[in-house]
């Protein structure tokens, strides 16, 4: 129970820390904290406006595209060098999901894709599974389908 109390107590003096706006800083030439006036805390409409920009958030992958990711590419789109991972057997294979440039290379152009970004290779091959299944990733069928 003492525990209990310390810990609740402990939370209690640590978490306003977290709450502290960015405004109130400590000043290197004054020690003493200082706080900003309280209408310099909202900033402009405008500047809001300007620091946030569009983020396209990709459909939810199902379970079996993970397997199959896993499979394919480890799950990675990129080495840890960051080169883009291609096919060991065939170099067309590019990616996470080893898209095949030689058949979807135009299609993933045409939807003006890149599936050398991990986004747009992720999009890709959920167009794939959407419209054939797991047809294209039967090679490596024997893997993810343990999984």
């Amino acid at each position: 129970m003492r525990n209990y109390i310390i810990l609740i107590l402990c939370v209690s003096l640590i978490a306003p820390i977290f709450l502290i706006p960015r405004e109130i800083y400590i000043s290197a030439e004054n020690p003493i904290l200082s706080i900003a006036l309280a209408d310099t805390l909202k900033p402009p409409q405008e500047a809001l406006e300007a620091s946030f920009e569009p983020v396209i958030v990709p459909p939810s992958v199902p379970a079996i595209l993970d397997k199959i990711a896993f499979c394919e590419s480890g799950g990675n789109q990129y080495h840890p060098d960051g080169r883009v991972i291609r096919g060991r057997v065939d170099p067309r294979d590019i990616g996470k999901y080893q898209i095949n440039l030689y058949y979807h290379q135009k299609t993933s152009e045409d939807m003006g894709l890149d599936v050398f970004k991990e986004q747009d290779n992720e999009t890709f091959a959920l167009h794939l599974y959407n419209t054939q299944g797991t047809k294209p990733w039967e090679a490596s069928r024997g893997c993810w389908s343990r999984l």
